[in-house]
């Protein structure tokens, strides 16, 4: 698997999410794992986002987790996040909650702060846990305050 890890404009991400990855094995030899990672104000905190998604991803792709459904989860989620506090939303389309119910069985509250993966009903939970916890013992490796990191992650969705 050959990987490239990017930092991009926030506004560039496909959905809200501040790491982002897609995964080509459509390509002529090793699969492409492509790391999309918001630019934040401190280099480590870009690089601890980097190494969350490419863990979770090898991880996923490890356990035949498909990009495309992890995606689907977590745009569902960040459309159902946009949804909070109303039940339905105009046009004739089921709410983006209602689709994770019917799809993943998720009842889970979706707050401002909640992250997809973090959703037990997630297809990849248990992959984002492992790649939190790595993340969370290289930041504390490399001198990085985690509330500061939070702050920074939230700071890019104002």
């Amino acid at each position: 698997m050959d990987i490239l890890a990017e930092v991009i404009p926030h506004s560039q991400q496909r959905y809200p999410t501040t790491g982002d990855w897609l995964l080509d094995e459509d390509r002529e030899g090793p699969a492409l794992l492509r790391v999309l990672v918001s630019k934040m104000p401190d280099e480590r905190f870009c690089t601890l986002v980097a190494i969350h998604e490419i863990i979770e991803a090898v991880l996923c792709y490890v356990a035949k987790i498909d990009e495309k459904e992890v995606s689907r989860f977590d745009m569902l989620y960040e459309k159902a996040r946009e949804q909070i506090g109303t039940d339905t939303i105009p046009g004739e389309q089921l709410s983006p909650k209602f689709q994770l119910f019917l799809e993943y069985g998720c009842k889970c509250p979706i707050t401002d702060e909640s992250e997809p993966g973090d959703d037990v009903h997630a297809p990849y939970y248990k992959q984002h846990q492992l790649a939190t916890s790595v993340e969370r013992m290289m930041g504390a490796e490399m001198g990085v305050d985690w509330n500061a990191y939070e702050q920074a992650n939230l700071e890019l969705y104002k």
